[in-house]
């Protein structure tokens, strides 16, 4: 909304919405204020987002796609399984299985 102001304003100048949050939290007069109040959440600090948490947790003896058998990358038998975990938020996950030569795949709800 701050930028499309400055543009209706006749400013040519063009801010990131990160910036504008940093000087909004940051700024001695943005924060004597309380200019907070006026966004969307209306937080007196910023949340942490969290990132990718695979670095958290790594799988003990694991071997790298890039190791695997040269048979297996050609796709000539059948039987060559993959499988993937993937895990969303509040500690819902799915396991998926894959099979390479024929595309079948079978999907796991965990909990």
């Amino acid at each position: 909304m701050i930028c499309d102001r400055l543009k209706a304003e006749g400013f040519n100048l063009v801010v990131c919405a990160e910036t504008i949050f940093k000087w909004i939290y940051s700024s001695a007069w943005a924060i004597a204020e309380k200019l907070y109040q006026y966004l969307r959440q209306g937080k007196k600090h910023r949340t942490k987002h969290k990132g990718r948490s695979a670095q958290r947790s790594k799988i003990p003896n694991r071997v790298s796609i890039h190791e695997r058998v040269l048979l297996v990358d050609k796709k000539s038998r059948i039987g060559n399984w993959e499988e993937d975990s993937i895990v969303y938020t509040h500690k819902h996950a799915i396991n998926t299985v894959n099979e390479r030569v024929n595309s079948l795949a079978a999907y796991t709800k965990l909990t």
